[in-house]
């Protein structure tokens, strides 16, 4: 999965004024009605973490590494529409 600048960004903002504690990142999980939600952890030695200035932002956990393979997450704001969505090129958009 690609992350956009602009969503490791808000990301970023996110983690930061959340109370993440060392080594936490904003990771995607699994809710309980199948959706794709955020929460903050720490990574395991098999996630895929996307990092900044060293200090882990995205993890993407190892169950979810193959199916979201070739998917991009972005932060729109447009005048309809303001928050991440998460899409695989030429395909159609899921906003998260």
């Amino acid at each position: 999965m690609q992350v956009t600048d602009k969503a490791l960004d808000k990301l970023e903002e996110l983690r930061n004024t959340s109370d993440a504690g060392p080594g936490e990142g904003v990771t995607l999980v699994v809710t309980e009605d199948e959706n794709l939600g955020l929460a903050l952890m720490a990574p395991n030695d098999e996630d895929q973490v996307v990092e900044k200035d060293g200090d882990p932002v995205v993890i993407i956990p190892e169950p979810l590494i193959e199916t979201l393979d070739g998917f991009v997450l972005d932060y729109v704001e447009t005048p309809g529409q303001e928050g991440f969505t998460l899409e695989r090129p030429n395909e159609n958009e899921i906003v998260v």
